[in-house]
């Protein structure tokens, strides 16, 4: 058994403290993002969503540009439809963040020039 101080955090706990974060910060408009697929009907599929498109999007106050999070568990990977996706998105001057905790965001934020709170440390004293 893995050490508590070891465990990963999982993807949907990233997810959720990210949006919590991003809420706090009062950038914009939040909005999660979901793709996927459901069987409707007889077994018909229907597809929701823009395949690699980031899990958050920040729909910035007076700003046209947009802060796009995709979160991702420690390890976890892009796939080649999402590296695609933020490369795009990059190329139309909005903010991409590939996000493994809180901090990253903060990070990316204040490297892209937003003033943001800094994130509280989970679990600390």
């Amino acid at each position: 058994m893995t050490p508590p101080s070891k465990r990963q955090t999982p993807e949907s706990v990233v997810l959720k403290e990210v949006m919590a974060y991003l809420m706090a910060c009062n950038l914009g408009t939040v909005i999660r993002n979901s793709v996927g697929m459901v069987m409707a009907g007889h077994r018909r599929p229907v597809r929701f969503g823009t395949p690699g498109q980031a899990d958050i999007t920040v729909e910035l106050h007076g700003d046209p540009r947009a802060v796009h999070v995709e979160c991702k568990a420690q390890g976890g990977k892009l796939s080649d439809k999402q590296v695609a996706w933020l490369e795009d998105q990059r190329r139309r001057g909005n903010v991409c963040i590939v996000a493994f905790s809180v901090q990253d965001v903060y990070q990316g934020l204040t490297d892209a020039g937003f003033k943001v709170p800094m994130p509280s440390l989970r679990g600390a004293a």
